[in-house]
């Protein structure tokens, strides 16, 4: 509104400069004003018309593309004050002109019509000049990026009158031209749309948050479908900046409900769809939403661990539904996501001064990857084992004893172990005895809800029977196992 008003005065001001300062321009006689003043009128009608039906159609077609907000913005542009303002005043003004114009042809002009004539001749040149200024604004309007930036400035101003309904409504228009932009598979309006949402989220409140969050899966699920790779890179990564920020700011339920958006976009529309470098691409982004969490432990440790435990569910359900629908996924899942990925997660929440909460992120992280396992033994080849194996003692050896790795890896090692024997899969049991060189699981470390879950793998047969079965087999072959003497 202060736009348009300034428009407003400033073209009243120029209009009346024109018509008390006019140098002298026109010196033709009665014959030549009458000509002039008809030509003017039908010229600057005619012009007028097609200015603004060709911008109507144009905002037209940019609103069916992006967003109706076009046709609200087209109308509040300022420049529209102006050029209607001068084109009227120039047109009421030879009309008025030519109706006063009485002499007989070829006669002088009276004196007292001159400088009406020449201030007519100078809107003239101005309307043309406002013309062109206008048109560049309209092509203006029309990109994209002008789009974008005049909703997030009216979502700024919602958020500074505390209007949340009027901020959200203005993120929904934004997620509009993002859903818009992956199904024609522009990737720099895409993302641009995802800076626009991040930033959206960092201003706005609890329900301004939640929104991005459940947009940006509709947005990925879109972008997914169409094969547009820029855009869904640019969501996974806004989703984990999402979540870092959140934890920064101590908002720990709004990054909770980023994982739970990368979980459901991961589910729903790449795992089984051979979008497997994004499926890992997630577990990346879920990794440094946990390690940051981990950075932030101080007073609030259980809300910490929490979320560590979330993220964790998120990888073992990804984990899970990737070798139940993309098995071409195996080797990600054997080779990364359980030996390193989640054991690197468990050692690092085991010395990050979570306290009493530490042992139930291990448990957690524990649980997660023998499921994994579980599925992988019905039938993943030795070799997948073998893999997994060697993926876990990266450097041929295990860790030195006592460390908070190596009791991970002994543990992780000794379920597989069991659970094999479990499945009657023995060359799985063989590949596994000579890594342990000890049994570090007892029963009475474990709760009754972890021995709930640790039982459900074994088809609630008791799974320290076979734990036990594999400790025998162990002190069995521990003599095997000792290296010779130099």
């Amino acid at each position: 509104m202060r736009k348009l008003i300034v428009h407003i005065l400033g073209s009243l001001l120029i209009i009346g400069l024109v018509f008390f300062f006019s140098p002298k321009a026109f010196v033709g006689d009665t014959d030549t004003a009458r000509n002039y003043l008809s030509t003017i009128v039908s010229c600057l009608s005619t012009i007028f018309a097609l200015c603004i039906s060709i911008a109507l159609v144009a905002i037209q077609l940019t609103a069916s593309r992006y967003t109706h907000r076009v046709l609200d913005m087209f109308l509040k542009m300022p420049f529209n004050a102006s050029l209607i303002l001068f084109y009227f005043v120039t047109i009421i003004q030879s009309l008025f002109l030519l109706s006063r114009i009485t002499e007989p042809i070829h006669m002088t002009l009276p004196a007292m019509l001159q400088p009406q004539m020449n201030a007519d001749m100078i809107l003239v040149v101005f309307c043309f000049i406002i013309l062109i200024i206008y048109m560049y604004a309209v092509m203006k309007l029309l990109k994209p990026e002008q789009i974008i930036d005049n909703i997030q400035s009216e979502f700024r101003t919602a958020v500074k009158k505390r209007k949340t309904a009027e901020a959200l409504i203005r993120v929904e228009q934004v997620c509009d031209i993002a859903k818009r932009a992956a199904v024609d598979m522009d990737s720099t309006t895409g993302t641009a749309t995802v800076r626009t949402l991040m930033l959206m989220a960092s201003l706005g409140d609890v329900q301004m948050r939640q929104s991005v969050a459940r947009q940006f899966v509709e947005i990925g699920s879109i972008a997914a479908k169409e094969r547009e790779s820029g855009m869904l890179i640019s969501v996974l990564h806004a989703l984990q900046e999402m979540g870092t920020r959140h934890l920064d700011d101590g908002w720990y339920e709004d990054a909770k409900r980023v994982v739970e958006a990368l979980r459901q976009l991961t589910r729903s529309s790449l795992i089984g769809q051979d979008q497997l470098p994004y499926v890992e691409e997630v577990v990346e982004n879920l990794f440094r939403i946990a390690t940051t969490s981990l950075t932030h432990t101080g007073e609030k440790k259980e809300a910490c661990a929490d979320l560590l435990g979330e993220v964790v569910t998120t990888m073992k359900a990804i984990g899970l539904d990737v070798l139940a629908r993309d098995r071409a996924g195996l080797s990600y899942v054997m080779e990364d996501l359980i030996p390193l990925k989640l054991l690197q997660l468990r050692t690092l929440s085991s010395s990050a001064g979570l306290s009493v909460y530490a042992e139930r992120v291990g448990r957690h992280v524990l649980l997660a990857q023998v499921a994994m396992v579980s599925v992988s033994l019905l039938d993943a080849p030795q070799r997948a084992f073998t893999a997994l194996l060697c993926a876990l003692y990266h450097d041929g050896e295990p860790e030195r004893s006592g460390s908070a790795r190596a009791m991970a890896q002994s543990e992780l090692v000794l379920l597989c172990a069991a659970l094999a024997r479990y499945m009657k899969r023995e060359d799985v049991v063989k590949l596994c005895l000579p890594r342990l060189l000890s049994c570090n699981v007892r029963e009475s470390d474990w709760t009754c809800v972890d021995r709930e879950e640790l039982s459900r793998l074994f088809d609630f047969e008791d799974p320290f029977y076979f734990i036990a079965s594999i400790c025998e087999s162990i002190r069995l072959c521990l003599p095997l196992t000792v290296s010779a003497p130099r």
